[in-house]
């Protein structure tokens, strides 16, 4: 969200205030009673790109005249308090403080069952096993490769936890970087993995990016020890999903290389739209074959976890009645609520207790998890 909206929405400047800070912005003696037309006669007719070239708001509200009364509502005594303010906003509730087109695929991703993914960063990031251990602790390596997931889970590992260094293929974590001073301070370092550049994904992918991603895996210094792995599907026999071939070898590449080096936590980021078998299709290809998947399962069971989050009606259900928590436990057959009879949700459910009987089966305890509301404590 640009400072502007966030001041506005924040109801930290009036509405008459924004009007008159917005023809600063944009270089404007006043407010026309056509400004978008005046705005566009002064771009034709001007050939200075120094004379069009707006004004970075947070310049303009510099030398504005209702400055001291925007500091006195947001109770901060200086302008760079003011700023604090909006990079702490956007990492607090895990907002890009960068804008993408809807009209992009990594726009049009970003945004789709955001509160989703949000929900599933925040209990990664604040939550621990069915032990009480932290899945991600302070001071740990994080990989996060590219994916519009993997973009909340670095800002939700920021807010929650003290010390993370984050490796990353993941451009629009990097774009949070410059960005977002709060998050970065909050970090202990990112390091960024160079390769071809992916516009859509917006990060690096190829074989330079997949080779410097599984060298910190094993040998690297930091050497990882937490793996997150973004995923376009996760189904109990086939397990994760890519987009592609080509993503799914670079995937399995960096999985496997984790499983050798035995990394403390391997990740599977999701939400309810990933687990539905009839949508096998359009989740493209398995990043393991079903040998492998299983193998995989057999020998590595205790240190991989899935986190997700149930479709919106379950996770109202889930708040209303604690006893259904328990994934195996709960039976919503028998739920007098008309919205879990959907196939949305009814799908989701079998699903998901195929996946929790997996790991059941092999260690005594459900490694999947389930985000359903947002932990209590935020950054300090």
């Amino acid at each position: 969200m640009d400072f502007a909206t966030f001041l506005y929405r924040s109801k930290l400047i009036t509405n008459g205030e924004y009007q008159r800070l917005i023809p600063r912005h944009l270089r404007m003696p006043s407010v026309p009673r056509d400004h978008l037309n005046d705005f566009a006669q002064q771009s034709l007719s001007n050939t200075s790109l120094d004379q069009l070239r707006p004004i970075p708001v947070g310049d303009a509200l510099r030398e504005f005249r209702s400055l001291p009364d925007i500091l006195g509502r947001a109770c901060v005594a200086s302008f760079d308090q003011l700023i604090q303010l909006w990079w702490d906003w956007h990492l607090e509730n895990l907002e890009p403080i960068s804008e993408y087109s809807l009209a992009s695929r990594f726009g049009d991703r970003l945004y789709q069952n955001q509160h989703e993914k949000q929900l599933v960063a925040r209990y990664l990031a604040a939550s621990g096993t069915a032990l009480g251990v932290a899945l991600v602790r302070d001071e740990d390596v994080v990989i996060i490769p590219e994916g519009s997931g993997g973009l909340y889970v670095g800002l939700a590992l920021a807010a929650y936890k003290r010390g993370i260094t984050i490796i990353t293929s993941n451009g629009s974590l990097a774009r949070e970087y410059y960005e977002n001073v709060s998050f970065r301070k909050r970090l202990r370092a990112m390091r960024f993995v160079g390769g071809e550049i992916d516009a859509d994904l917006r990060g690096t992918i190829g074989p330079d990016a997949q080779e410097q991603l599984v060298k910190f895996v094993g040998t690297g210094e930091p050497t990882a020890t937490v793996v997150v792995s973004t995923v376009n599907g996760f189904l109990p026999d086939e397990g994760p999903y890519a987009p592609n071939a080509q993503a799914a070898t670079n995937r399995y590449n960096l999985l496997d290389a984790a499983l050798h080096a035995n990394a403390r936590e391997i990740i599977f980021v999701a939400d309810y739209t990933k687990h539905y078998e009839n949508k096998r299709k359009e989740y493209g290809l398995p990043i393991f074959n079903e040998g492998k998947w299983r193998d995989m399962i057999e020998a590595h069971v205790a240190n991989v976890t899935i986190v997700t989050a149930p479709p919106p009606a379950i996770c109202r259900y889930i708040q209303k009645d604690p006893s259904s928590r328990t994934i195996l436990e709960r039976d919503l057959r028998f739920a007098d609520d008309i919205e879990l009879s959907i196939p949305e949700c009814r799908d989701y459910e079998i699903t998901i207790k195929k996946l929790a009987e997996i790991w059941h089966a092999k260690i005594g305890e459900c490694c999947v998890h389930e985000a359903f509301s947002n932990p209590a404590r935020a950054f300090a």
